[in-house]
């Protein structure tokens, strides 16, 4: 992604709040990417950003048995390939895998509080809430400027 139209030192836009979904893993630069937000950011402002999670168990038992961390909806048949090559890119144009304390600290660089983490939308949210670095497949995290 190109930034350069949010660099310019005149550039007077604000933004009190942002909702970023299933985009960060597609991002090619994350570190200018969160520190734009940062900037553009009202202080105050809320920055809602949800990411899939690679340490989330279902991709670690993957990994176990030799198999590829899928974070992308598989379209097509299971295990074709020539869908990701024809259509989506090799697993949905997932450039960049993150866990739950490396988000944290990705976002704590650039001056954004957590102040929320959920996976919503999951079943038994209250058992995944005990552990979600482990448990939370596609967490949703809530930081303030």
């Amino acid at each position: 992604m190109d930034f350069t139209w949010v660099k310019r030192k005149d550039c007077k836009v604000l933004l009190q709040d942002s909702t970023l979904v299933d985009i960060m893993e597609h991002v090619f630069d994350v570190f200018g990417f969160v520190e734009n937000c940062s900037r553009i950011l009202k202080q105050g402002g809320i920055l809602i950003i949800r990411v899939p999670n690679v340490a989330y168990i279902k991709h670690r038992v993957g990994l176990f048995f030799g198999n590829l961390p899928i974070t992308a909806s598989w379209f097509g048949n299971k295990g074709d390939l020539s869908i990701w090559r024809d259509r989506w890119g090799w697993d949905g144009g997932h450039l960049h895998y993150f866990t739950i304390p490396l988000l944290y600290q990705l976002l704590k660089q650039y001056g954004l509080q957590i102040q929320l983490c959920r996976d919503p939308g999951t079943q038994f949210s209250r058992f995944r809430n005990l552990l979600p670095e482990l448990l939370y497949s596609n967490p949703l995290i809530i930081a303030k400027k």
